[in-house]
């Protein structure tokens, strides 16, 4: 059997770092930002939960978030404009960190972890 933990840490690592930029972003951003990056951390807490049960529709629905977080940002001039100031300040430089490990890095391991879970699955049936 594959071992879950490595399906639902990414999910953690960027709940977390959604966590802390949005702490630094408080006063920054409209308040109902820093409301929906709680929401949103709180879904990435309860799916990773429901992955270490070992509910497989729980496995799939992170793999749709982790794609969304990849493509929304992307697509967020936002969030574009702030990673293309990295370096003007240490206080840019510090949220640009945070939105990569949320948005970029974590999601993206999660899919590589999906993807060798489900290989690594389909060998054990096999």
């Amino acid at each position: 059997m594959v071992d879950r933990r490595k399906l639902y840490l990414p999910l953690i690592g960027s709940a977390i770092s959604i966590i802390i930029g949005s702490i630094l972003l408080a006063g920054k951003v409209p308040v109902i930002l820093t409301l929906g990056s709680g929401v949103a951390s709180a879904i990435l807490f309860l799916i990773a939960y429901l992955i270490s049960r070992g509910y497989r529709i729980a496995e799939y629905l992170g793999l749709l978030l982790a794609f969304l977080e990849v493509v929304s940002t992307s697509l967020t001039p936002a969030h574009v404009n702030s990673i293309l100031e990295f370096g003007s300040s240490i206080y840019v430089s510090v949220i640009d960190t945070f939105t990569i490990l949320a948005f970029y890095l974590f999601p993206i391991i999660y899919i590589i972890y999906f993807i060798v879970y489900l290989v690594k699955q389909n060998k054990e049936t096999s």
